[in-house]
């Protein structure tokens, strides 16, 4: 077992005794993580529908530049190289019979690859037959011209998914977490690109950067997004009616919505009359509505699509959107000390970046501030961001007393990436499947930028795969829920150099999750019962008198699902039958390109 360092034995570990401590005294939600829904199906669209609560409701809800590429994705027979960390600092790549390879194939061999066609809960469909349709789908009808945003629909009678277009939607849901979800099927439009360049995957990334650019101008603080927005003449877009819903939380613990005048002006509600603040986010939104107090989930989808694009994608317009995006949330953080601030220049509930800012475990707000950081000073190239990454975040020129919070640390963020908390209580029972998703996107970004400082993407490796994939054996930890995301995130960052190498189990336990994947999203019938999946109830939730199953149902076994590798997989569900809600494919298309990209998959599978 790998031991901690002296470092973090005699001094982070009875600072992590504090944290768990003001955890529970504060009534965090266990695992001090984002309490938001694990599979947030926002397919409910009235004033009480966008609150942050508990419910882990994975049930159907039937009201529901220049023009090059940076990101070295080919391997260079031509560049020679003794060392791996000549090639790393280079260029991010691995030393293999004296020629730089990217990480993940070095030493790699494509017979290993199981392709699971025989798989008996395959679907009749090839995978890359799924990933044409499910394209074809998200761009046909989940995506409204102009609302630009990926959405779930309700199509209108007699329409069905085999014809219909976004004209045929009688509701387009927004909720939310539109923004995370919309950001995943971003990031998979820039894996797309990069594995099979192609107009239609562009196009598509053309539309979505737009409406990324809307969700940060909408909130009139560059560097912050929105939750969501409602576009004005877009079925199923209408702001809430009840003034109650325009009114600031006090404790800013709660999304409210902000309503922008015909002037371009927020007005709120005080109680008692309509109030215009002195916040203009432009005449252009007039009419809108958009729901603030931004958490880390939606910014672990953003970054995760903007880190995609700039790294992958070679347009330069496209490009260039995303790198501006990318800086103006290093800035924000830089300038707000690793906090996000809202129109209303407070703090948002999930908005906490820094280590110990007791909202979260440190590893998990390390990662996610060392994640964000590297990827702006790479996308900006501005040498504030640069010195604040470097002598702030990781303190490279000895301690700093860099940010302004109680508790900040002046050693560097990396130090405390171990620390995650992701497997809480016996058998991992209490864990926030939440927290699952957003670290490992984060520490994605992390590794997949991080080729500068080796020290940090040694320790981010060494954590990925020993404390967020595998776990001392836990009886719940990520191998045996069959995670098809989160298995080709490990294996394509993992370090390959060391003892254990390539993870083909892994990458095979990701094609066969997606050889199951259902053919479409719209909801089929789910009664996921005692007698297939017992209840353990030693195993008691974070969720008082909800209890687990032994067993992770897998895939094709459980209700659609918004992203159904985000939710947890130990829990009963029962769902009816509904061909006309269709959920957005981002579920199937992430991992999809993902593996085509990193040369798991091809198109003959």
């Amino acid at each position: 077992m790998r031991e901690f360092p002296n470092f973090l034995r005699w001094t982070l570990l009875p600072a992590l005794a504090l944290t768990s401590a003001l955890c529970l005294v504060l009534m965090f939600s266990v695992a001090c993580g984002d309490d938001d829904d694990d599979n947030d199906d926002d397919v409910t669209d009235d004033d009480t529908a966008d609150d942050d609560t508990d419910d882990d409701d994975t049930s159907d809800d039937d009201t529901s530049d220049d023009d090059t590429t940076d990101d070295d994705t080919g391997d260079d027979d031509t560049v020679e190289c003794t060392t791996h960390e000549e090639c790393l600092l280079a260029s991010g790549k691995l030393c293999e019979a004296g020629a730089c390879v990217d990480p993940w194939r070095y030493n790699f061999d494509l017979n290993e690859i199981d392709d699971c066609a025989d798989d008996p809960h395959a679907t009749s469909m090839s995978l890359a037959e799924k990933a044409a349709h499910f394209d074809d789908v998200a761009a046909r009808i989940h995506i409204h011209p102009d609302h630009k945003r990926m959405e779930h629909v309700l199509l209108k009678e007699g329409k069905t998914e085999a014809t219909a277009t976004w004209e045929d939607v009688e509701i387009f849901y927004t909720g939310e977490n539109s923004g995370l979800w919309t950001g995943l099927y971003i990031a998979s439009q820039a894996f797309r690109y990069a594995a099979e360049p192609s107009q239609a995957a562009l196009d598509n990334l053309k539309i979505m950067i737009e409406g990324m650019e809307i969700g940060m101008d909408i909130t009139g603080v560059p560097g912050i997004f929105t939750r969501e927005y409602k576009t004005p003449g877009v079925p199923g877009q209408t702001c809430p009616t009840n003034p109650a819903s325009y009114t600031p939380d006090v404790e800013k613990d709660d999304n409210k919505w902000v309503k922008v005048d015909d002037d371009g002006y927020v007005v709120i509600y005080d109680g008692d009359e309509w109030i215009t603040t002195t916040h203009n986010v432009g005449a252009k939104f007039a009419g809108y509505c958009w729901l603030d107090n931004v958490s880390q989930d939606e910014y672990a989808g953003h970054m995760l699509a903007l880190g995609a694009i700039y790294k992958l994608v070679d347009d330069p317009d496209v490009k260039g959107r995303a790198a501006a995006l990318l800086e103006k949330v290093g800035r924000h953080l830089m300038e707000h000390n690793m906090g996000l601030y809202d129109w209303d220049d407070r703090l948002t509930e999930h908005g906490r970046f820094w280590p110990f800012s007791f909202a979260d475990w440190p590893g998990f707000n390390a990662a996610h501030a060392l994640g964000f950081m590297k990827m702006a000073v790479e996308a900006s190239g501005d040498e504030d961001l640069e010195t604040y990454y470097q002598d702030c975040l990781l303190q490279k020129s000895g301690p700093n007393d860099c940010i302004d919070r109680p508790v900040a640390p002046t050693t560097s963020f990396a130090e405390y990436l171990p620390i995650t908390g992701l497997y809480f209580g016996h058998d991992a029972c209490m864990s926030n499947w939440n927290n699952f998703a957003m670290l490992f996107l984060a520490v994605f970004d992390l590794i997949f930028y991080e080729h500068d400082n080796l020290d940090v993407r040694q320790i981010a490796q060494d954590v990925l795969e020993n404390e967020m994939f595998f776990h001392d054996d836990n009886y719940r930890e990520m191998p045996k829920q069959h995670n098809a995301a989160w298995d080709l995130v490990y294996a394509s960052m993992k370090d390959v150099t060391n003892a254990t190498g390539q993870d083909y189990a892994a990458i095979n336990d990701a094609i066969c999750g997606l050889r199951q994947f259902p053919e479409s999203k719209a909801q089929q019938a789910r009664d996921v019962g005692e007698d297939d999946y017992p209840t353990d109830f030693e195993c008691e939730s974070r969720f008082d008198g909800e209890y687990l199953t032994f067993d992770p149902v897998p895939v094709y076994d459980r209700c659609i699902g918004t992203f159904t590798w985000w939710s947890n997989p130990y829990e009963h569900q029962t769902c009816a039958a509904n061909a006309r809600m269709l959920r957005q494919p981002a579920d199937y298309l992430l991992p999809y390109w993902m593996a085509r990209y990193f040369g798991y998959v091809d198109e003959t599978m």
